[in-house]
């Protein structure tokens, strides 16, 4: 098939595989606030500071700023269940090691409390519901670190819902666009 003969169908084409590749590629991430004097420091964390087990990520760049904030930005691709696993080790780590309290996510506004969830008195069921969750990916990584473990942690979203779903729908529609015209 010449493009030149179907210039309306390229265009299409063009415009979706232009959305999916951004999408993928992008920055998918959270944020995770650091106290600036964690119980395990006895001065302020510097980005310097930070450091992670090769199996859980790499660090690609750090940023000092002015401030005594920390604030550690983490990226996925979203691309798998193992991927958000990780993502969900990452987060428990930092966690653990370093006394973050709270992370920022993208798909949701606000607080996402999910106590009835996380609460679920029977452990080995909340963890199996929780991994088919993530499985069928209506949770993330971060949420199910919450869910499956229940840490004195919080997650915060940073979306206007009704953009995140406006967008979400023309995403899908243009995917669909996409493959009707193949």
């Amino acid at each position: 098939m010449k493009l030149e003969k179907y210039p309306k169908q390229t265009w299409f084409r063009l415009i979706a595989l232009t959305l999916c590749v951004s999408l993928v590629w992008t920055d998918i991430s959270i944020g995770a606030s650091l106290p600036a004097q964690p119980s395990t420091q006895s001065h302020a964390l510097s980005p310097k500071d930070i450091v992670i087990p090769s199996k859980l990520g790499i660090i690609q760049e750090y940023f000092q700023g002015h401030g005594s904030k920390l604030i550690i930005h983490l990226q996925d691709a979203h691309s798998s269940v193992e991927t958000q696993e990780a993502l969900a080790a990452l987060v428990k780590y930092f966690h653990e090691k370093y006394s973050i309290k709270q992370a920022f996510v993208e798909g949701g506004e606000g607080e996402l409390v999910m106590n009835e969830a996380r609460t679920f008195p029977d452990p080995e069921i909340r963890n199996k519901v929780a991994h088919e969750f993530l499985r069928t990916w209506q949770i993330t990584g971060p949420e199910y670190y919450i869910i499956s473990e229940n840490p004195a942690f919080s997650l915060i979203g940073v979306e206007n819902l009704k953009q995140y779903y406006t967008n979400r729908e023309q995403f899908s529609e243009a995917l669909k666009l996409g493959k009707s015209l193949d």
